[in-house]
């Protein structure tokens, strides 16, 4: 009895440290995916509005402009 619950146990864990590393695996390959196309494109990241005292390109430091463009 003990042999059997012991297997069922084992088994349980082994599914489980499966699960674990499949989604470890899809989180690794989209994390490289969205890296490479950042990296292809060959663009510099931009800034939020509201990172920059200045502004942006779209509001030109007023923020109205932003929110009516979204």
């Amino acid at each position: 009895m003990t042999e059997k619950i012991i297997k069922i146990v084992y088994f349980h864990l082994y599914l489980s440290m499966n699960t674990l590393l499949l989604v470890l695996l899809i989180f690794g390959l989209s994390m490289l995916a969205m890296n490479l196309g950042l990296i292809l494109k060959n663009k510099p990241l931009k800034k939020a509005c509201g990172d920059s005292p200045d502004g942006c390109e779209i509001c030109g430091g007023e923020p109205e402009k932003c929110e009516s463009n979204f």
